[in-house]
């Protein structure tokens, strides 16, 4: 998760030696003492503008490091139709905040999302970022299996964590629907549990539908 820290090197030994020491190290720059506060200011500050264009350009989002919705929804979608294609066990997820983040809300919510991220990638599941902050996943896992972990990892939240909600559409339910159509089921089920006030809920599959995929049935 440190990887793409960059590591400042300040020192009085300003000599050949301690720099090279410093890089062959994997130091990314090397200021000398005594330090100018507006210089200092100045090389961190380009950095961090490299480190968020980097992130961009593989499509994540630079606070977090989670991908962003482009990259979500293909990766998510080309891990749904693995698992069809081998029959396999899976379901998608939706996961966001019981109420909207705003201002160091959303901070906070980023922090628990990526909490949620690395317990869900660790038992090889699919996560990234939608839209309105949510969290998308496809879990390989059959849906009561994903719905009980997403209990647990509700459970474990850090006593300072925001509160979240989540919803679940199994890959296997009524019409084998396609994975744009899960995502919508997942979406549409993490809004029942907010509107119920609970942790997760699943979805049932399409009642009704138009051209757009809207999904009108939730249990």
């Amino acid at each position: 998760g440190l990887r793409m820290l960059p590591i400042i090197v300040l020192s009085s030994d300003v000599g050949e030696a301690m720099r090279r020491v410093v890089f062959e190290a994997g130091g990314d720059e090397f200021v000398a003492k005594p330090i100018v506060p507006a210089e200092l200011r100045r090389r961190i500050a380009d950095h961090l503008e490299r480190h968020r264009q980097r992130r961009l350009a593989e499509e994540l989002d630079p606070r977090s490091g989670l991908p962003l919705p482009a990259r979500t929804r293909r990766e998510l979608d080309a891990f749904v139709s693995l698992l069809r294609r081998e029959r396999l066990p899976g379901a998608v997820g939706a996961i966001g905040p019981a109420a909207r983040p705003a201002g160091i809300a959303e901070d906070a919510w980023l922090d628990e999302a990526v909490r949620i991220s690395r317990a869900l990638v660790g038992a090889g599941a699919i996560v990234g970022l939608d839209e309105d902050s949510v969290l998308l996943a496809a879990l390989g896992a059959d849906a009561a299996t994903s719905s009980a972990r997403l209990v647990r990892l509700a459970e474990a939240r850090p006593a300072d964590a925001p509160a979240w909600r989540a919803g679940i559409a199994a890959i296997d339910g009524p019409g084998a629907q396609e994975p744009a159509t899960l995502r919508a089921g997942a979406l549409e089920a993490l809004r029942a549990a907010r509107d119920a006030d609970a942790t997760v809920r699943e979805w049932g599959g399409p009642r009704t539908s138009d051209a757009s995929g809207a999904i009108r049935r939730v249990r």
